[in-house]
């Protein structure tokens, strides 16, 4: 509408029913194929194998089949039609099609999505909905800079059943961007060939830069390494921080989800 909200803003956010839940949930279905609405399309990877190849114009959408319906002028026939399978013609040519963002993750005029008012709320039902089922992002942030992470670190005490699904999910994340950490291949800085898991050495000073042998290390350090080398290593190391002196300098600090003191 003409404050950029959706109908996530308003079926999937503080007022949020069940009806409306699902009328959302269709919504969302059918908007990551909307692009197609009303365009041309060649079909492809059909079994029909001579309807591969035909032209067509893409109409609306069925929730529960999830394809769209196809309007082969040529042949005056519609065809209903799993969207994925359906491409532009300029598509084909260029090899790509713009990804739309997901409609939960579209934001307003103030930058939010309906998940900073579902926190503020605790509502819990509406949380699993959006990030759990739908994979909204939890780091959208708002015109003042805040994400919903943001708002959990800050307000875990006004919203603790939302705080407690938002943490399970940052964990999730932190598992996903482990795991891929482990998996990256390790790369030579000098000539970029693929050291494997255990292969190469890292430079003695910063300790993050990796050679696959002394000859590319002389040889980036001259290039490139020796302007930066001290810039990573003072990233890499962290922020060092002094004990506090005086009456702060021993202190307890409290879980207030367990009561634990630390």
């Amino acid at each position: 509408d003409v404050l950029g909200k959706t109908v996530c803003h308003y079926g999937a956010g503080v007022m949020a029913t069940d009806m409306t839940l699902e009328v959302v949930d269709m919504c969302i279905r059918a908007s990551r194929f909307s692009i197609l609405y009303g365009k041309e399309v060649i079909l492809f990877g059909l079994k029909a194998v001579e309807m591969n190849g035909k032209k067509g114009i893409v109409g609306g959408f069925d929730p529960d089949s999830e394809h769209r319906v196809v309007f082969l002028v040529e042949h005056n026939k519609e065809f209903w039609i799993k969207p994925a399978i359906l491409k532009f013609e300029d598509e084909l040519e260029e090899g790509g099609r713009e990804k739309k963002p997901m409609l939960t993750d579209v934001q307003d005029r103030m930058g939010t999505v309906s998940l900073h008012e579902v926190i503020m709320q605790d509502r819990e039902d509406v949380a699993k909905f959006l990030p759990t089922k739908h994979s909204t992002s939890i780091h959208t942030k708002d015109m003042d800079g805040l994400s919903p992470i943001d708002m959990i670190i800050q307000s875990q005490l006004m919203a603790p059943k939302v705080s407690k699904l938002i943490n399970s999910i940052t964990r999730k994340e932190a598992r996903i961007a482990r795991k891929e950490a482990k998996t990256k291949s390790r790369v030579c800085a000098g000539c970029q060939v693929d050291l494997g898991k255990t292969g190469g050495h890292y430079c003695s000073a910063c300790k993050v830069t990796l050679y696959s042998g002394r000859e590319c290390q002389v040889s980036h350090w001259k290039r490139e390494h020796k302007y930066e080398c001290s810039t990573i290593k003072a990233d890499a190391s962290g922020v060092k921080l002094e004990p506090p002196e005086g009456r702060f300098k021993y202190g307890v600090s409290m879980s207030f989800q367990s009561g634990r003191n630390y």
